[in-house]
């Protein structure tokens, strides 16, 4: 599960199968959409964003995150 917090503090979780990635390879860089928030001109604040393990009963691992990238939407 992803969640993001935007600076006015409005929370957006959702849930990305990872499972198909592996056909890519490991090598290779995947795009996971965090979510979407605004910022209106001359504000300030704080963005929070996470990865959340989901309780089921497959098994978990070997997901490396490598980096983050914030950009405009359009």
């Amino acid at each position: 599960m992803l969640l993001l917090v935007s600076p006015d503090g409005r929370r957006e979780k959702r849930s990305e199968m990872v499972d198909s990635y592996r056909v890519r390879g490991a090598d290779v860089w995947h795009e996971i959409r965090g979510g979407e928030f605004r910022v209106p001109a001359n504000a300030a604040g704080k963005v929070e964003f996470g990865m959340l393990d989901v309780e089921n009963q497959r098994w978990k691992g070997g997901l490396l995150l490598a980096g983050v990238t914030i950009r405009p939407k359009n």
